[in-house]
């Protein structure tokens, strides 16, 4: 398993995000952070994994809580999801200071997220925007309209001992539902999960949804 290379926990930083007391993300567990007083949630099996791009500044401490995390309840809600069925985890472990996490700590990131596949052991993967696409290394194939609405049999690609291929499918970020409110984005994100609900229950409920390599 890979160890936390935050500062704070007597870890030395893959990039300059470790040095960062505003969330954190270790060894595939959920944990907020106040000083050295860690709450630790230790990642167990669940069918559904959903991927986002990073824990958002304007978040609350942990993954668990915040507007995006709303946001999400409410789509899983309407996809007929049990949040008890979901693991909710960042591409990148700490939350990038107002910008997009940059490629070397996305790289840097990849032996938790690793840690995490292995341990949580998905039916299904979720990639949550544009960003979470390079955990699988699907950038430059059309982005996020083009990829959706499908599913995907991918093997990680940032770990040679993980071979397992995993159903991949692709949506929106929850926070574009802040940006552009449009009942037919919202429908469009709760179909995608819906696919992947299909995919845990053995059947794709959409007809016209490619199984693709």
């Amino acid at each position: 398993m890979a160890k936390t290379c935050k500062t704070s926990l007597g870890g030395v930083p893959a990039c300059n995000l470790g040095s960062l007391t505003k969330w954190i993300q270790v060894v595939g567990s959920r944990a907020s952070l106040t000083g050295l007083k860690q709450d630790l949630e230790v990642p167990e099996h669940h069918p559904i994994m959903i991927i986002a791009k990073s824990p958002d500044m304007k978040d609350k401490l942990t993954i668990g809580a915040g507007r995006n995390i709303d946001k999400l309840k409410d789509l899983l809600a309407l996809a007929t999801i049990s949040t008890d069925d979901v693991y909710v985890t960042g591409l990148v472990k700490c939350a990038p200071p107002r910008r997009n996490p940059s490629v070397q700590e996305i790289k840097a990131c990849m032996p938790h997220l690793a840690d995490e596949l292995r341990t949580v052991d998905p039916e299904v993967v979720v990639l949550m925007g544009s960003d979470a696409l390079r955990a699988f290394n699907l950038t430059g194939q059309g982005g996020v309209n083009h990829l959706h609405g499908q599913v995907f049999k991918k093997a990680f690609p940032h770990d040679d001992e993980l071979t397992k291929e995993y159903n991949i499918v692709v949506t929106m970020d929850p926070n574009a539902l802040y940006m552009n409110p449009d009942p037919r984005l919202e429908g469009m994100m709760v179909k995608d999960l819906r696919l992947a609900k299909s995919v845990v229950e053995g059947e794709l409920i959409n007809p016209e949804a490619k199984l693709t390599k």
